[in-house]
């Protein structure tokens, strides 16, 4: 999400006051976090908290569909159909 919205870690960490290391351990999963570090983690990006966790993946809404969802706006309307039928299947 970060990386998506154009945001670097220095920001970021600053923004939350977290050591930028702790950020960077964190999000490669070298590092775990509590549910309130999560909810103040995820508080910049405004989503659900759920959608940092695998709750999200239930009913196949989790971060791939929502990014898959993103990347196809500009695609050709020929090609979203195309997607839209692998995705079906």
């Amino acid at each position: 999400m970060r990386r998506y919205l154009g945001f670097n870690q220095a920001e970021v960490a600053r923004h939350l006051g977290t050591p930028q290391r702790a950020l960077s351990e964190s999000e490669g999963g070298r590092r775990s976090v509590d549910a309130l570090e999560l909810a103040r983690h995820a508080k910049p990006y405004e989503p659900e908290v759920d959608y940092f966790t695998e709750r999200a993946l239930v009913g196949g809404t989790g971060p791939d569909m929502v990014h898959l969802a993103r990347g196809s706006t500009n695609l050709p309307e020929r090609d979203r159909e195309g997607l839209s039928r692998f995705a079906t299947y």
